[in-house]
């Protein structure tokens, strides 16, 4: 075979066989969805929305506050939006709960158990919140008795003397939050099957600020979160108003006369100087599906601006300290997906959401991750705002 015939038969292989490539691309990108799209439209659907619940609650949300102007980039790994998301997902039931005449006396003994003295206490009983306030520390701890909502605040700058480095490994201080947890009433089968996150914290100065050597640590923040489904497969992140802070979120430390504490004796206000416990009981056979929205619907929305900042963490940002407004400019996402939504305030009903996950970039920064929420149930069976 001649140099010149070699030649045209190399190209006329590689143009076959761009042909080839470009069609296969073509074939799994567009004709197959597409046909799995028009098969879904015409066939009847077996298992439709029973929509038990009826029309359902607008979900309240708390959205970080962002400057900047925002442009938003797919930067998934097919670069497309995900096609294996579910037409339809399942509202689930969260308890109401009961008006109980043991209520004030339960929150009592949830301050003792902490190690408020009866002196601490600084409201009567007669009201809907007890509040207490430690000769100790100065901090001071609040129980709303309807909703079992527990809030304990400390100042903690300039307290490093009080808590002694190196005394609690990662797998200790969460044993102690999960017991504080059990013994207060505040946990279930959902979080103990669940994740948690671990911050370790350090003091400079009179700062606190996150250290990744645990002989440094001082102060631990602990974050619980919970999953629902049916099985492994089906397994849905529960997310509160920021994914990345636990709707149970415990700051502990150890004492300068102990490790780790073995009975009530040992805790006192100083013990878990931060709480911040949002437990609500979740029915977890309920049967009530929903429509969910097209998701390229929501991702159209979602450039519109028009979805729900939930968390920005600039890179290195301290996990000891609350949120600043933050710059935001070119989103780049990289995860969608489904999960549950339980605001911090009373609700009926977990319903799904869609969660974009990706990083920004700003100005003369490293920018950080991001991630924005978008209700997923169709706005047919959604309360307007306000009624």
């Amino acid at each position: 075979m001649s140099l010149t015939s070699t030649s045209k038969w190399f190209k006329k292989f590689t143009f076959y066989l761009g042909g080839i490539v470009i069609f296969y691309y073509i074939l799994i990108l567009v004709l197959i969805p597409s046909v799995k799209a028009t098969i879904a439209a015409i066939i009847p659907d077996k298992n439709p929305p029973t929509l038990a619940y009826g029309i359902l609650p607008s979900l309240e949300f708390t959205t970080k506050n962002i400057t900047g102007n925002q442009s938003y980039e797919l930067n998934t790994k097919t670069g497309r939006l995900p096609t294996t998301l579910p037409k339809r997902a399942k509202v689930y039931e969260i308890k109401q709960m009961l008006f109980s005449y043991n209520a004030g006396k339960s929150a009592q003994n949830d301050a003792a158990y902490l190690g408020f003295a009866d002196g601490d206490l600084i409201t009567d009983l007669k009201g809907k919140t007890y509040k207490w306030r430690s000769l100790k520390t100065g901090g001071t701890l609040e129980i709303e008795i309807d909703s079992k909502k527990l809030t304990m605040n400390t100042n903690l700058s300039g307290k490093s003397s009080t808590y002694k480095t190196g005394s609690l490994t990662e797998t200790t201080a969460v044993e102690n939050a999960t017991s504080m947890l059990e013994a207060t009433g505040r946990i279930d089968d959902l979080y103990r099957t669940g994740t948690n996150t671990l911050y370790k914290g350090k003091y400079t100065g009179n700062k606190l600020v996150e250290t990744q050597d645990r002989r440094d640590a001082q102060l631990y923040r602990v974050d619980f979160f919970r999953t629902i489904g049916d099985t492994e497969k089906e397994k849905y992140k529960i997310v509160g108003p920021d994914p990345k802070v636990g709707l149970l979120q415990v700051f502990l430390g150890a004492e300068e006369t102990g490790e780790r504490y073995t009975s009530k004796a040992d805790i006192s206000p100083a013990t878990f100087p931060i709480l911040d416990l949002n437990y609500n009981e979740i029915n977890t056979t309920s049967t009530a599906t929903y429509p969910l929205v097209d998701i390229s619907q929501a991702w159209a929305a979602i450039k519109k601006g028009q979805g729900i900042v939930a968390s920005v963490t600039p890179k290195g940002a301290n996990p000891f300290t609350g949120y600043d407004t933050t710059e935001v400019n070119n989103i780049l996402i990289n995860d969608i997906y489904i999960a549950y939504y339980e605001a911090a305030t009373a609700q009926k009903y977990l319903q799904p959401i869609y969660v974009f996950e990706g990083n920004y970039k700003a100005t003369g920064t490293q920018g950080g991750d991001i991630t924005i929420y978008f209700p997923a149930v169709t706005g047919e069976y959604i309360q307007a705002v306000g009624k």
